[in-house]
């Protein structure tokens, strides 16, 4: 399945039913986690939630400044690697960020990582800029 992201405006709301709709899923279990990563396509998609319920891991996730995000990889470290070697890769990033748990994400478009530190004994740490 391919992902279309030329139906997605940025700065607009979209739900995970939404867009688990859009993209041909039965339901929004298919794009529930935060790291998505479609098999057979070059996409990488990052559903961020700044205040994440409390039974959630809570990651240090924010904006340091307007375009630039800083945010935790998970603690299983699975995606890690392909964040940090999207670009080599010749992946693409795309963001949805919300501020409060259950309710839409905002689309932000393409995003770049800037700076990434990997780390074993917790989550590694990934700068990503708007493109």
């Amino acid at each position: 399945m391919r992902f279309d992201f030329k139906t997605l405006t940025v700065g607009h709301s979209y739900s995970r039913d939404s867009l688990a709709e859009k993209w041909g899923y039965k339901g929004r279990q298919a794009i529930s986690r935060g790291i998505v990563t479609p098999a057979s396509d070059n996409k990488i998609i990052l559903f961020v939630t700044k205040n994440k319920q409390k039974a959630d891991t809570q990651y240090n996730d924010f904006f340091i400044e307007e375009g630039l995000l800083h945010m935790e990889g998970e603690t299983s470290h699975f995606n890690d690697k392909r964040l940090q070697n999207a670009e080599v890769n010749n992946e693409s990033i795309y963001l949805f960020y919300r501020n409060m748990h259950h309710t839409p994400f905002q689309y932000y478009g393409e995003v770049c990582l800037v700076e990434c530190a990997l780390y074993d004994n917790k989550p590694s740490t990934f700068i990503l800029r708007l493109i």
